[in-house]
C-alpha cells in the first residue's frame, strides 16, 4: 500500500485563450436576423465527443516510483507518453517537492532537457479546453524553468516560473484533425535541474456549463441546456438579439391619462388663475401676461427615445393669426397657487412655437419633441411659459367641461432596452 501524502495546492490560477484551426459559424444574417444562403453551417456532433478527460496518465501515476523517490525513464516507459527527446524523471513526492495532483509528478529537464507528447483521438472542428499544472523546481531560476506548449504542431504558449508552487493554466483550443498531439517541451538550460507538470487534462469545452459542448452548442456563451432554436437559425433562442422595441404612444390630457397642470400670469395680479376655463396670454402696459402649462411624464422610463411629442391646444375666436412662444419655465409652480408674485420665471430660449388662426374654435399644434426628449434624459421638466408675441390669445384649459378640447400632449416614445 503507498503512504498518503499531502499534496501542495496551486497558489493561483491563470488563463489564457488559444484558438487554432477554424470552429464551424453560422452564415450571415440580415437586420431581420434571417438565415442568408442555404442557412447556418452544421455544429460537431454530440455524439462523437467524449464527456472525460481524453489524456492517458495525465498525473503521472504510470509507471509507480517509490514514495521518497524519482526514476529517470527513457521512452515509451511512460504510460500514455512518448519522449520527443531527452529522458523524463517521475517524482513522488521527493527532492522538497509534492505533486499538484494524486502522488507523482515529472521533470521535463532530468539529465537533460526534453519534451513529452502524446497524441490525442479529436474530432475535427471540435473545441477542447486543455488544463495543467507548471512550477519550477525548488531553488532555482525562472531560467531554468522554461514550458513550451504544442498543440496539434502549433506553439500555444512559452512560461517561466521561479515559484515551487503550482500554478495551473487552461486554454481553449480546436482540433482541426482525427488525431491532436499535445507535446510539452523543456526550453530552459539543458542542466538537469527544471520544469516540473502535472496534472494534464483535455476534455470538450463546454463554457456556459450547460451539459452541451460547446462544439455543439448553438450558444456557447450563455446556459441553454435545452438548446431552443425556435426559428431554426442555428442559434439558441439564448443567444438571439431580443426583438426591438415597440414605440408606445399614449395621450396626457386631464380626464383622459395622466396629471396635467395650467394656468396664466397676470403682471401685477398676486391672485391665482389656475381654476380659469381659459388660460389667457396678453400684453399690458404693465407687462405681458403669460399661460403656463406642465404635463407629468414620469411614467416614460429613462433612456427612452422619443419618437415624437405634439403638443395640442384649443383657442377661441381671433381676429387675425398670431405666433405663441413656448419657453420653459424655471422652477416648480402649482396650478392653485401660481401668481405674479410666485411665478419662478421662464428661460428666454425659445424651444417652440405655435401660430393661431383667424376663427373660432381652431386647435394648433406644435412639435416638442425635442424638448420632451430633455426632460426624459434628466433635464427638470416645469413645463413651458406661454407667450403670444402679437397680441391676445384665450387658450382652452383643462377646466373646460369638454374634455375633448382641453390642452393635450401625444408622446410616442421607445423604452431602453
Amino acid at each position: 500500500m503507498r503512504t498518503a501524502y499531502l499534496s501542495i495546492s496551486a497558489s493561483a490560477l491563470a488563463f489564457a485563450l488559444m484558438i487554432s484551426g477554424c470552429v464551424a459559424a453560422p452564415e450571415p444574417h440580415d437586420d431581420n436576423d434571417e438565415a442568408i444562403g442555404e442557412g447556418a453551417a452544421a455544429l460537431v456532433s454530440c455524439s462523437v465527443l467524449p464527456s472525460g478527460n481524453i489524456v492517458t496518465n495525465g498525473s503521472f501515476e504510470s509507471p509507480d516510483v517509490w514514495p521518497g523517490t524519482s526514476t529517470i525513464y527513457n521512452n515509451g516507459s511512460i504510460t500514455g507518453w512518448q519522449a520527443a527527446y531527452g529522458q523524463i524523471q517521475v517524482y513522488d513526492h521527493s527532492n522538497g517537492q509534492n505533486p499538484a495532483h494524486g502522488e507523482q509528478h515529472v521533470e521535463l529537464d532530468a539529465s537533460n532537457s526534453s519534451g513529452i507528447y502524446q497524441n490525442l483521438t479529436t474530432v475535427p472542428g471540435a473545441i477542447y479546453q486543455l488544463r495543467f499544472a507548471f512550477a519550477a523546481r525548488p531553488n532555482t531560476s525562472a531560467s531554468q524553468n522554461v514550458l513550451g506548449v504544442v498543440w496539434g504542431g502549433q506553439q500555444v504558449a512559452t512560461l517561466t516560473t521561479a515559484s515551487s508552487s503550482w500554478v495551473y493554466y487552461t486554454y481553449t483550443l480546436v482540433a482541426s484533425g482525427t488525431t491532436t498531439r499535445l507535446q510539452f517541451n523543456d526550453l530552459g538550460p539543458s542542466n538537469g535541474e527544471g520544469t516540473l507538470l502535472d496534472n494534464v487534462t483535455v476534455v470538450a469545452a463546454d463554457t456556459d456549463q450547460d451539459g452541451v459542448f460547446d462544439s455543439c452548442d448553438n450558444c456557447p456563451a450563455l446556459a441553454n441546456p435545452s438548446q431552443a432554436d425556435a426559428d431554426a437559425d442555428g442559434i439558441g433562442d439564448a443567444c438571439e438579439p431580443p426583438p426591438p422595441a415597440e414605440p408606445v404612444c399614449v395621450v396626457v390630457q386631464r380626464g383622459t391619462y395622466g396629471s396635467v397642470q395650467d394656468a396664466h400670469i397676470q403682471p401685477g395680479v398676486s391672485w391665482p388663475y389656475g381654476d380659469y376655463p381659459y388660460v389667457v396670454m396678453n400684453t399690458f402696459p404693465e407687462g405681458v401676461q403669460l399661460g403656463v402649462l406642465a404635463f407629468d411624464l414620469s411614467f416614460i422610463p429613462a433612456g427612452s427615445d422619443v419618437e415624437s411629442a405634439t403638443l395640442s391646444l384649443s383657442h377661441t375666436w381671433k381676429a387675425s393669426a398670431s405666433t405663441i412662444e413656448l419657453h420653459r419655465v424655471n422652477g416648480p409652480w402649482q396650478e392653485s397657487t401660481v401668481h405674479a408674485g410666485n411665478f419662478p420665471g421662464y428661460n428666454p430660449a425659445v424651444e417652440a412655437s405655435i401660430t393661431t388662426v383667424a376663427q373660432a374654435g381652431a386647435v394648433v399644434t406644435a412639435n416638442v419633441a425635442a424638448l420632451v426628449q430633455s426632460w426624459v434624459d434628466g433635464s427638470p421638466n416645469h413645463g413651458v411659459a406661454l407667450h403670444d408675441v402679437n397680441g391676445r390669445t384665450d387658450i382652452r384649459s383643462s377646466e373646460q367641461t369638454n374634455i375633448a378640447s382641453r390642452p393635450k400632449l401625444e408622446v410616442c416614445y421607445t423604452p431602453a432596452q
